[in-house]
């Protein structure tokens, strides 16, 4: 399945790519346009479907993780990169405290909770707005790393639904705003699978920090 939904989806990323590259002077503007939203399109679907089979997986607990020393600022400046053109478009500020701190992690699968939380905290926030990640020692050998936003909040009914899959908050509903409502299932599901733990703090109107 995951094979047969990749294959024509690569397709379509790469040739809208080399529609892209093969822009010139003659191009018009519409075409531009065009060829961008099919290429936006194409990869927000591709990694659409990356979340859901990486949802199939955990559930069949067919995801292995190796841990390793994952130097933070790293990971946080690589995660921070892929968001900043949705922040740019939203007018959303980014911040970080830059940090020496080390964590026992995987890289990548660590960058994709980060990203997933990051992306929220864009999509949930008021224009403007912005969004702080940062990390601190906390003791006994654990680390603190906080995304922090200035958004809508979250009512604490909602607090552990949100960790569920597909689950979908009113307010994105009313508000048309795009999701799954995978990436915090899978945050959560990540997080713990590399011995940490993920809880949020939130009041309506005031924004909402998750800490892992």
């Amino acid at each position: 399945m995951s094979h047969e939904l990749r294959t024509p989806l690569n397709a379509i990323i790469g040739f809208s790519t080399l529609l892209q590259m093969s822009h010139n002077d003659n191009t018009t503007d519409k075409d531009k346009k065009s060829a961008e939203h099919i290429l936006l399109a194409g990869r927000h679907l591709l990694m659409l479907i990356n979340d859901i089979m990486d949802i199939v997986n955990f559930e069949q607990q067919a995801i292995d993780i190796t841990l390793h020393d994952c130097p933070l600022n790293i990971t946080i400046q690589e995660s921070l990169s892929l968001v900043q053109t949705q922040a740019q478009k939203s007018n959303i500020s980014l911040h970080a405290d830059n940090t020496l701190l080390c964590v026992r992690a995987n890289h990548d699968r660590l960058k994709q909770v980060l990203v997933n939380l990051l992306t929220n905290a864009i999509k949930y926030n008021r224009p403007g707005g912005s969004v702080t990640i940062s990390a601190h020692e906390t003791g006994h050998d654990l680390v603190d790393i906080v995304v922090r936003d200035t958004g809508i909040g979250i009512e604490v009914k909602d607090y552990e639904a949100i960790f569920e899959p597909f689950t979908r908050l009113t307010y994105a509903e009313h508000h048309e705003i795009q999701g799954t409502g995978i990436g915090l299932a899978l945050s959560k599901f990540l997080v713990l699978q590399m011995q940490g733990d993920i809880s949020l703090n939130s009041k309506l109107g005031m924004g909402t920090a998750l800490a892992r």
